[in-house]
């Protein structure tokens, strides 16, 4: 229970530094797909995973480095194997374009934070199953859009539980639903 409270402690967290900088910040809901690296973790749980996140989306545009924070959420269910990995992340964003008024603008991310990882994979005496938090880093790079959305690329790692190891590749969109 304290982990699940913790976690939401850490989503609201993510969100709640970014607006320090600034006085209202756009929050965008991304939805994408996640490619895990390793073979066992393909094997047991599908070459393709659903990936939800939540995170500022717009640059400030006086800005060419700030501090950025991401909130993913990784889940699978295949063959009776689980998983649920629940990503905070805190770094930094690089503006890549010197045009201010630029309606598409590259960047890159980097970032890194606990991860907390719920999984059961495998059968009768084999079935390992394990509640723990971890680390994790990632590094994306993307177009922001009229400050309003984004597509992505992103790499994950993740610490190793038990001979897994959770890495992949995350591809998306994200839309601004509001500003806080």
């Amino acid at each position: 229970m304290w982990i699940r409270h913790s976690l939401l402690i850490l989503a609201v967290a993510s969100l709640g530094a970014t607006s320090f900088a600034r006085d209202r910040v756009a929050i965008g809901v991304s939805l994408g797909a996640f490619y895990p690296a390793q073979k066992k973790v393909r094997d047991a749980l599908g070459s393709q995973w659903l990936a939800v996140g939540i995170s500022p989306v717009d640059v400030n545009p006086d800005a060419k480095v700030e501090f950025s924070s991401d909130f993913q959420v990784l889940t699978r269910r295949k063959s009776g194997n689980r998983l649920l990995l629940i990503n905070p992340s805190y770094g930094v964003t690089f503006r890549l374009s010197e045009d201010r008024e630029a309606k598409a603008a590259p960047y890159v991310s980097a970032r890194t934070g606990p991860v907390y990882m719920d999984y059961a994979i495998g059968s009768g005496a084999t079935r390992i199953s394990r509640r723990e938090l971890g680390w994790g880093a990632n590094a994306e790079v993307g177009i922001k859009f009229n400050k309003a959305a984004k597509a992505f690329v992103r790499y994950d790692t993740m610490t190793r539980s038990r001979g897994f190891q959770f890495d992949g590749v995350s591809v998306g969109l994200e839309v601004g639903v509001g500003r806080l």
